[in-house]
C-alpha cells in the first residue's frame, strides 16, 4: 500500500510512503521527488521533514497561518527526545543518531500517519512557508516556530494503491 503528498507552491514535487499490505509492522519506504517552485531558486541541502500532529486547517497552500495549523511531531508514544541520551547522540556529526529512520510510522492501524500532516523545514529548523502535506484518511517539534521563512507543506497527502 502507498501513500502519496503532492507538492505545490515554494515546493513542488511528490514524496511517496510505501509499506507491505500483509504486514503493518513492515518497513515503510520513503520516496522524495521535490524541487523549488521557482526556478530561479538557489539549491538547498539538508532539511528536515518530520510527519506534524494535525492536517492543515486553512483554505488554501498559500495562507501564511498554515504553518500554525499543523501542531508539533507526530509522536504517539510521547517518546521524550529531551533527554540526555538523545542530545549526546544527535548531533550533525552523527546525523543517523537523530530521526533518519523510524521503524515504527504504520500507514495503517491507530498509529498511522494518514490524517497528519508532513512538513519540510528549512536548514536553520524553521518551516518552509507555507506549504504543507496533509496526509488523509487515518502525521512535539523541538521547537513550536512560527510561519515565517521556514516551511514547505504540500497539501494533500492520500491513499494511492493498496492490496486490501
Amino acid at each position: 500500500k502507498g501513500l502519496k503528498a503532492t507538492f505545490r507552491g515554494l515546493v513542488v514535487g511528490t514524496v511517496l510512503f510505501t509499506q507491505l499490505s500483509s504486514d503493518p509492522y513492515s518497513d515503510v519506504s520513503v520516496f522524495l521527488d521535490l524541487s523549488y517552485g521557482q526556478l530561479s531558486a538557489p539549491s538547498t541541502v539538508n532539511h528536515n521533514w518530520h510527519v506534524h500532529n494535525y492536517p492543515i486547517s486553512t483554505e488554501t497552500d498559500n495562507d501564511k497561518g498554515c504553518c500554525l495549523s499543523t501542531g508539533g511531531h507526530w509522536n504517539p508514544y510521547n517518546i521524550d527526545i529531551t533527554v540526555s541520551a538523545y542530545a549526546v547522540n544527535c548531533a550533525p556529526d552523527s546525523p543517523f543518531a537523530c530521526e533518519y529512520t523510524d521503524g515504527n510510522m504504520p500507514l495503517s492501524g491507530p498509529n498511522s500517519i494518514i490524517g497528519r500532516s508532513l512538513v519540510i523545514h528549512y536548514t536553520n529548523s524553521s518551516r518552509l512557508v507555507p506549504y504543507e502535506s496533509y496526509i488523509l484518511k487515518q502525521l512535539p517539534a523541538n521547537q513550536q516556530l512560527s510561519c515565517g521563512l521556514g516551511v514547505a507543506c504540500g497539501r494533500t497527502i492520500h491513499m494511492v494503491y493498496s492490496n486490501e
